[in-house]
């Protein structure tokens, strides 16, 4: 059979998305893998293929089976594009997948568009849904899937827990054309590469260890590494949810990557608790590439840590960053702005981050994702005042504010957004001033995007008074080219 799997062009209601990060579509790769001795499977990403319609890929693919994947943002998108295969060729076989499609596979029970959702880690149901379709055999009695049938959506039973190591690598080949432009803040061109998956902690707000069913997934460090060894780009992004939750692996990992001799840049999720329990790990890997940490500080309150059901502390936050800060590692400072902050919390906030030296700060809104605890309690509550998935990207507020609305985004949009742009513009990175400044025009365009949305406010007789950033750049012909963008956007 002819499979087509597809990763949608970002959701144009997001705050950001596309224009500050973009990792090739890893578990869209570990399906291809899965299939592809038996048939011919294509990938598109649509976020690198911009000019390119839906119907301009089906009519050149002519797929027997097409799938998709997306977060909650995505739904919209994906409805859409669901409906636009069946109107192109009615016979080819639906599917779709992902965080939201596990969480709320009753949003996608549309049976005239989408014909089965995979739930879950997925990649040994998608194996054995293709095998049935190819073969003509009934799918209903696989766990794992959800179908709709007799009028009502079956959800089937879940799946065994998988094992990362009986998985084929991925096949990055079907995305070769893209692989030198994907990229994360200070590092580009990236690959993706896990060597877990989930993890032991609860966050409230976090859907990544509901998405295992808290299950933490492992795979063989000795594979890991060899996998990284054959990859060409210069910079690992390891997808980990949290790296370094099992210092024992960590260390024979990192063991591995000096004997391998490893000439690799790497970029990690880390939780300060772990990083003030593993100072000389954290040493180590900082010798051996450790180049780039996002560390989920989320607040400087211990109050709101334990809101979080975090279990970590303040003290552990400000440890770690004196620590990653006198290593030379990047910090991607992520903090979690509540709903229920008034002008001095946030004001306390930019105060934190000023005396930290945070040079790269990312704010996101509390956002209650589809799958965690605090979604369904918002939900219970009757709390979510937006069921626009393309609302749910972190930098919108879904649930009542404290302050008024066109206050609340007013303090979001002068928190110290623009220290990262000007981090990007200073790094000493090995790397062309040109491909700097294209960096600092994706951030831009996440400003951009915040403009739009005071005009939003404005345009419903809200008046917000805001000054943005000015950003300084060198000057040149090559800043101005990066700089340069849609002039209507800007307006």
């Amino acid at each position: 059979m002819k499979i087509l799997l597809v990763t949608p062009p970002g959701n144009p209601e997001v705050i950001g998305g596309d224009d500050v990060f973009i990792y090739e579509p890893l578990g869209l790769e570990y399906l291809a893998s899965s299939v592809r001795q038996d048939h011919d499977v294509s990938i598109r990403d649509m976020r690198m293929e911009r000019d390119v319609s839906l119907e301009q890929i089906l009519e050149q693919e002519k797929p027997d089976v097409v799938g998709f994947t997306g977060d909650s943002p995505d739904v919209p998108t994906l409805l859409d594009f669901s409906k636009r295969v069946k109107t192109f060729d009615g016979s080819a076989h639906v599917m779709v997948g992902g965080h939201h499609a596990t969480f709320r596979p009753f949003d996608f029970d549309v049976p005239d568009q989408i014909d089965s959702i995979v739930l879950g880690e997925g990649v040994g149901q998608f194996r054995e849904l293709i095998r049935r379709l190819d073969q003509g055999e009934s799918y209903q009695d696989l766990h794992g899937i959800a179908y709709h049938e007799n009028g009502k959506q079956v959800v089937t039973p879940k799946a065994a827990k998988p094992e990362l190591d009986e998985y084929l690598r991925p096949s990055r080949d079907l995305v070769a054309t893209h692989r030198s432009d994907y990229y994360d803040k200070l590092m580009k061109p990236i690959a993706a590469v896990r060597s877990t998956v989930g993890c032991p902690y609860r966050c409230s707000f976090c859907s990544l260890w509901p998405f295992t069913d808290g299950h933490y997934l492992k795979r063989e460090i000795e594979r890991v590494v060899q996998e990284i060894q054959d990859i060409d780009e210069p910079n690992i992004f390891l997808t980990d949810d949290e790296a370094m939750v099992d210092a024992r692996r960590m260390t024979e990992f990192v063991k591995q990557v000096e004997e391998a001799k490893l000439r690799k840049k790497f970029f990690m999720y880390i939780r300060s608790d772990s990083i003030m329990r593993n100072v000389e790990l954290i040493e180590r890997w900082a010798d051996n590439g450790l180049s780039l940490a996002l560390v989920g500080f989320e607040s400087f309150l211990e109050s709101d840590l334990n809101d979080y059901n975090k279990a970590n502390t303040v003290k552990n936050n400000l440890g770690a960053i004196r620590l990653l800060q006198r290593l030379g590692v990047n910090i991607a400072a992520q903090i979690v702005i509540r709903p229920d902050y008034d002008h001095d919390d946030f004001a306390r906030v930019k105060q934190f981050v000023e005396e930290m030296e945070l040079k790269t700060p990312t704010f996101t809104i509390l956002t209650p994702l589809p799958g965690t605890p605090l979604f369904a309690k918002m939900d219970r509550e009757n709390k979510l005042i937006s069921r626009n998935w393309g609302h749910y990207d972190l930098m919108h507020a879904v649930v009542p504010t404290k302050l008024p609305l066109e206050e609340f985004y007013k303090e979001f949009f002068r928190l110290p957004h623009e220290q990262y742009i000007q981090s990007v513009v200073a790094a000493r990175e090995e790397r062309p001033l040109r491909e700097k400044l294209v960096q600092v025009r994706k951030f831009r365009a996440v400003l951009l995007a915040q403009k739009r949305k005071i005009k939003e406010l404005e345009a419903e007789g809200k008046t917000v008074d805001i000054e943005f950033p000015s950003i300084e750049v060198p000057e040149g012909p090559e800043a101005q080219a990066a700089m340069k963008v849609d002039s209507s956007a800007d307006a």
